[in-house]
């Protein structure tokens, strides 16, 4: 018997109290209050993402609307030249046939789906209109806060958008968000991912 129902059973009255068919009773309720009560104060721990693994990250999911399937998220590495990001030397990158596409679909770790969670909720909640901050949070603060302030962006006019991300920062998470269409912009604004050395 618990704490929990040790105190419950104080509130019976003079009348049953010491009565076994009404301590039983209270035991039964108190037990079930105790269930609620440790359901709702692990939920802030369980439904964290920053701490949440495996199932709770796919319950999380769902209510985000972001799956842990991503169609077309990894991207494959073939037999190329130099100056093409995706190419990898003779011997390492396979050929690419006709058949083959440029991108495989995996499920994504739980790493991997935290982020994609994070980009997700920072997308569906950011002012994309602008990069500083208005009455909501603005494109500069989400890209700095997703990627550890390793990153920030330049609005370069045109319709598009210079995505500056510390070069050791790990590029299939980046490929990941962008394959995905994770990143939060304004409409029809194309990213252009620059790797550079950005000091925090």
């Amino acid at each position: 018997m618990s704490d929990f129902t040790d105190i419950y059973k104080e509130y019976l009255i003079l009348q049953y109290y010491g009565k076994e068919k009404a301590t039983a009773e209270m035991d039964l309720y108190a037990s079930e209050f105790e269930n609620v009560f440790n359901f709702l104060n692990a939920f802030l721990t369980e439904f964290d993402l920053d701490q949440a693994t495996g199932d709770r990250l796919d319950l999380i999911g769902k209510i985000v609307g972001q799956p842990r399937f991503i169609a077309g998220g990894v991207p494959k590495f073939f037999f190329g030249f130099d100056g093409n990001a995706q190419s990898l030397a003779y011997g390492q990158g396979r050929w690419r046939l006709a058949s083959d596409t440029l991108a495989d679909s995996a499920l994504m770790t739980d790493g991997q789906y935290k982020f994609a969670l994070k980009a997700k909720i920072a997308k569906n909640s950011v002012s994309a209109k602008v990069i500083t901050d208005d009455d909501r949070e603005g494109m500069q603060t989400t890209i700095s806060r997703l990627f550890d302030k390793r990153a920030y962006v330049v609005d370069n006019l045109d319709m598009t958008m210079t995505l500056n991300i510390d070069d050791d920062y790990p590029s299939d998470d980046v490929d990941l968000l962008v394959n995905a269409g994770l990143l939060p912009n304004p409409m029809g604004v194309e990213f252009i991912i620059n790797y550079v050395p950005v000091v925090p």
